[in-house]
């Protein structure tokens, strides 16, 4: 994504006034942490469909039923509903980190049979 160039205006999301931005570093730098966790979240939300998906299909349920289970699963096993959807989506792929281990290990307890690859 490209960003505005410095001296661009935008509006400030409170009261529509707008922002020059590069104008007020600590507001600046305000709106690119607020940007970048935006851009998490997004990541994050794409993830948790993706293992939804994953597991409504391997345990042919609905997606709301996959969503319950994902949720019972985070809080049974302590792990954010996003890094547990993180790690089976990884799974799928074929690309899980070294230090997936204790999470994975935690997830195949409590959804046996899930197909963990290892990358």
């Amino acid at each position: 994504m490209q960003r505005p160039p410095v001296g661009a205006t935008i509006p400030d999301g409170m009261d529509g006034a707008p922002v020059v931005l590069g104008a007020d570093p600590v507001l600046t730098a305000e709106l690119q942490r607020e940007v970048e966790q935006l851009r998490e979240a997004v990541r994050a939300r794409q993830q948790i469909g993706v293992a939804v998906g994953l597991l409504a299909h391997r345990l042919d349920c609905s997606p709301e039923d996959a969503w319950s289970v994902l949720s019972r699963t985070s809080q049974t096993i302590n792990v954010k509903v996003r890094e547990i959807a993180r790690v089976l989506g990884d799974a799928q792929a074929g690309r899980l980190r070294p230090d997936d281990a204790d999470i994975v290990r935690r997830l195949a307890e409590h959804l046996p049979g899930w197909p963990v690859r290892r990358g």
